[in-house]
C-alpha cells in the first residue's frame, strides 16, 4: 500500500529532497541556484544556443541530473548513516521510518522517473545518449562514495561534483567547445574540491593552511576567482581568438563571491553552497 503523504513527497520529486535535507531556507537555496543551477545551465545553453527547444532540453536534463543525485543522497542520510560512529542525522527518525517502509517504492521510483526524462530528451536533442550515460554514471559513482569512508571520498567526490556540473553541456556533443567544458570545471568542481580537501577530517596539512579553515573560505573563493579572471584576460589580450565567455564566467563568479562576502555580517555565518 502505497504510504505517501505531502509531507513525504521530498523523497519522490527532485529538488525536494535538496532542499529539505540540505538548503532549508531562502538563502541557502538562493546560494545554490546562483553557484550552480544558474551558471550551470548557462553554460549547457551557450554549448547548444539558445532556443526554446534547448532551453527545455537543459531543464529536463537538470531535473534527470538532480533525480540521480538525490538518490545518492537518500541512500547517503539512510544506509550509509548505519555504519557511521557520530552521523550527520539530516532526517527526522519519522522520515527514516518512513523510508525503511517504503524503501524499494523510493529507489524504485527515482530511477523509474528517469525513463520518461530521457525519453524527452531524445525527442529534443539529436544526440542524448552522452548525457544520460554520464548522469546513469552518477548513480554507480555513488554506490562507491557511499560505501567508503577514507580519503576515497575525496576523490570520488571530484568524479561526482564535476558530473552534477558539467554533464548538462554533453546535451549538445555536436557543437561542444572543449575550451568552455574545460574552463567550466575551474569555474565550480575545481573550487569546490579544493575547499573540501581543506576539511580536517581529510587531514591535508597544506590545503587548510591554503584556505585557512571554515572561516577562510570565503577570502579563498574571491582570490580564485580574481586569479582565474586575471589569466584569463591577459591570455585575452593576446590572443584574439580566445573565447571571451570565459573571462565573464569567472568574471561572473568573482562579482557573487563578493557580494556573498558583503552579505554576511562577521560571525553570523556564511552565505555558501558547499555541494
Amino acid at each position: 500500500m502505497l504510504q505517501l503523504t505531502m509531507s513525504r513527497l521530498f523523497f519522490y520529486v527532485p529538488f525536494l529532497y535538496l532542499y529539505h535535507t540540505r538548503q532549508r531556507s531562502l538563502r541557502k537555496l538562493l546560494s545554490w541556484a546562483l553557484v550552480y543551477l544558474i551558471p550551470a545551465c548557462m553554460l549547457a545553453l551557450m554549448q547548444g544556443g539558445f532556443s526554446l527547444r534547448t532551453l527545455a532540453a537543459v531543464v529536463l536534463g537538470a531535473v534527470l541530473i538532480y533525480d540521480f543525485y538525490e538518490t545518492g543522497y537518500i541512500q547517503n542520510d539512510t544506509e550509509t548513516i548505519k555504519r557511521e560512529k557520530a552521523p550527520s542525522m539530516r532526517l527526522q527518525p519519522d522520515e527514516l521510518a518512513y523510508y525503511e517502509r517504503n524503501t524499494e517504492l523510493i529507489y524504485g521510483w527515482r530511477l523509474l522517473l528517469g525513463a520518461p526524462l530521457a525519453v524527452g530528451l531524445i525527442l529534443l536533442v539529436p544526440h542524448p545518449c552522452p548525457f544520460v550515460v554520464a548522469a546513469l554514471s552518477i548513480l554507480v559513482v555513488y554506490q562507491f562514495y557511499n560505501s567508503v569512508r577514507s580519503r576515497w571520498n575525496l576523490y570520488l567526490y571530484v568524479l561526482l561534483i564535476t558530473l552534477r556540473y558539467c554533464t548538462p553541456q554533453l546535451l549538445f556533443i555536436e557543437q561542444l567547445d572543449p575550451a568552455l567544458l574545460a574552463a567550466s570545471f575551474f569555474a565550480y568542481p575545481l573550487a569546490n574540491i579544493l575547499e573540501r580537501a581543506s576539511f580536517p577530517k581529510f587531514r591535508i596539512g597544506f590545503m587548510q593552511r591554503l584556505i585557512g579553515g571554515k572561516e577562510g573560505i570565503p577570502a579563498f573563493r574571491i582570490r580564485y576567482y580574481a586569479v582565474l579572471l586575471v589569466i584569463t584576460a591577459a591570455i585575452a589580450l593576446f590572443d584574439d581568438g580566445f573565447d571571451l565567455r570565459i573571462c565573464l564566467l569567472f568574471a561572473y563568479y568573482l562579482v557573487v563571491r563578493i557580494l556573498f562576502r558583503l552579505l554576511n555580517a562577521p560571525g553570523k555565518g556564511m552565505f555558501i553552497y558547499y555541494k
